[in-house]
């Protein structure tokens, strides 16, 4: 099989980490902090019990537990963390790294004890992975279920990686920053751009993302100025979270073809969150396939799209759209490191049909650096074995192979992104 240990790699698609990502980690709390979709707990119980029952006596925990079994339910959550096959890989690949038993206390002592000095920790970490950028959707807390999720500042983050770090901006923070400083629709436009210009000319973002998949559904329209000053006024009327988070399909459908304009202009990408995601994914209209008529349509047909986590679980529609249409590339994060093992039946239904040129690696990580560290692992690992079933099939050589898992882990995302 091919060896692609040495190979860098550009994580296309990822987050800042939790705030207090640096201090030590737990045994107890370790299966949600790496956790993408198997502990919710305030999706059964309000975010404000919780905190409350965190800060709780022994005593009150017991009425709390009474009134709305805490405990049973973050046990019962847990026991399904831990059973995930992505968390045993974490273990295993983890244990390997540090050259330790195969136990999570062992673990977790070893890589609290590493973490003392952080960016040192970071610098072993990416070093063994050959991370060489990172490429952050900078709006990750903003889709937390019931409140904002706490990350570090972007200048922290900054300073605590040791490799390239690179932003791009979510269009939904820049939405909810020009509402809330907008007396009438005009201004609110003048807002909205300026908002843009500030993530390009303030922050060096190279690009920007939609997660609309989030909110009204990627089956994008074509609203002309009225439909979307109509949203406006509307939203003014009824300032309720319901209305700002799912309603206003007219005006966030307007903003996207205005900041895919943009994009175009300046020769930036734009990216598409499809497929699923956390609890408020609508799931009947995350399917890349929704995303057809917009994507044929002769006003965007220079853009750069970026299809996020390659459509997971729909990739064969996803790579069709990449394959037919010159316009659209796909990233494949959540892929990689969560569907574990999984990843190379997901990455062969990808490249069998996909020009291997518009195809990138991403891990989607969040929380704790070690998930950006798997991400990489588990990609190179999933992409040697479908090379090399490639080349068993006579389909490409070795040679190829080599070029084509540069090119996917590394070179498209520098060329798309100008990196």
């Amino acid at each position: 099989m091919l060896d692609l240990s040495e190979y860098p790699v550009i994580d296309t698609h990822c987050h800042v980490f939790r705030e207090d990502i640096s201090k030590t980690l737990t045994a107890e709390n370790f299966a949600q902090d790496i956790n993408f979709g198997s502990f919710y707990p305030d999706f059964l119980i309000s975010t404000s019990i919780l905190e409350e029952y965190n800060k709780a006596s022994n005593k009150e925990k017991v009425e709390l537990d009474q009134k709305y079994r805490v405990a049973q339910t973050l046990q019962e959550l847990q026991y399904h963390a831990k059973h995930a096959l992505f968390y045993r890989q974490m273990l295993h690949e983890l244990a390997q790294f540090f050259n330790c038993a195969d136990d999570l206390d062992t673990i977790i002592n070893i890589r609290n004890q590493k973490a003392v000095d952080f960016r040192s920790y970071l610098i072993e970490l990416f070093t063994d992975a050959r991370l060489e950028a990172l490429i952050i959707d900078d709006g990750f807390s903003e889709i937390a279920v019931d409140k904002p999720l706490k990350t570090i500042e972007w200048s922290e983050f900054e300073q605590l990686v040791p490799i390239q770090v690179v932003r791009f901006s979510r269009i939904e923070n820049l939405i909810k920053n020009a509402l809330l400083v907008s007396s009438d629709f005009d201004e609110f436009l003048v807002n909205y751009d300026n908002e843009m210009n500030t993530a390009i000319t303030k922050y060096n973002s190279r690009g920007f993302k939609s997660i609309v998949a989030y909110r009204t559904g990627l089956n994008i329209r074509n609203p002309d100025e009225s439909d979307a000053r109509n949203d406006f006024i509307k939203y003014h009327q009824d300032k309720s979270p319901e209305v700002e988070r799912w309603g206003l399909k007219n005006l966030r459908d307007f903003l996207i073809w205005r900041t895919v304009e943009k994009c175009i202009k300046l020769d930036l990408p734009f990216q598409f969150h499809t497929g699923i995601g956390d609890v408020d994914t609508l799931v009947d209209q995350c399917n890349p396939v929704c995303l057809f008529k917009f994507l044929r349509d002769k006003k965007i047909r220079h853009a750069k799209i970026i299809l996020a986590h390659a459509g997971f679980p729909y990739v064969s529609e996803a790579t069709n759209l990449l394959n037919i249409l010159p316009n659209v590339y796909l990233e494949l994060s959540v892929m990689f490191p969560f569907t574990s093992a999984g990843s190379t039946t997901n990455l062969m239904r990808t490249l069998e049909f996909a020009p291997l040129t518009k195809v990138m690696i991403g891990s989607d990580a969040f929380n704790t650096p070690e998930l950006y560290w798997l991400g990489a692992k588990i990609a190179k690992k999933a992409l040697a074995r479908v090379l090399s079933q490639f080349i068993e099939f006579g389909a490409i050589n070795e040679d190829e192979a080599y070029k084509f898992a540069k090119l996917i882990l590394s070179e498209n995302t520098r060329r798309i992104y100008k990196l």
